[in-house]
């Protein structure tokens, strides 16, 4: 529980659905890789 508490607290505007870890995790890696790529992917094209 504090764990799910921690994710939520780091990532408050990620919707997490479930307190599964491998989805947690999953959500946490798509919500940072999609952030990184609106941030970066420009200068790399």
């Amino acid at each position: 529980e504090s764990f799910c508490e921690a994710i939520i607290e780091i990532c408050g505007d990620i919707s997490i659905g479930s307190c599964d870890p491998v989805s947690l995790i999953a959500e946490l890696a798509n919500s940072i890789r999609g952030t990184f790529d609106d941030r970066y992917a420009h200068n790399w094209s």
